[in-house]
């Protein structure tokens, strides 16, 4: 993956689960973030899940990091209600006939009408949580 411009809103993997952070600038091969509470993290580029939004670079000042925390946590809480929207249950029951694996966009579409990066990472996240009835492979969800 590219790495994000500065001041875009990104997911990463972050130990067992999604963080949301501003992207500042890339240094030593990784991407400096400010994340949702504020801290600045390194992370590898091969980390970051989906660029979500794209605004203006932050400054390196108390300031900027504040804003930029803001940034992340308001899209953290975005992604997460729009998450608790998607009925998984439904979505398998229109999905299930279907052979072969479905990708992200597919299923966001059906679920949230909308394929845009905040779309399907929210819907990969309900799938995730319901832990029941798909099954991330490869290819995509089954």
């Amino acid at each position: 993956m590219n790495v994000p411009a500065p001041g875009t809103v990104v997911a990463w993997w972050e130990h067992d689960g999604i963080a949301f952070g501003v992207v500042v600038m890339e240094e030593k091969q990784r991407v400096v973030l400010v994340t949702a509470d504020g801290r600045e993290e390194r992370a590898a580029p091969a980390r970051i899940v989906a660029a979500l939004a794209s605004g203006p670079a932050p400054a390196r000042t108390p300031e900027g990091r504040k804003e930029a925390a803001a940034s992340a946590a308001a899209m953290a809480q975005s992604i997460a209600a729009r998450s608790a929207t998607v009925d998984v249950a439904t979505l398998w029951e229109l999905t299930r006939e279907v052979s072969g694996a479905l990708g992200e966009a597919t299923l966001a579409e059906l679920a949230l009408a909308s394929t845009d990066a905040p779309a399907c990472l929210a819907t990969a996240l309900a799938l995730a949580k319901d832990g029941v009835r798909f099954v991330r492979k490869p290819a995509g969800w089954q």
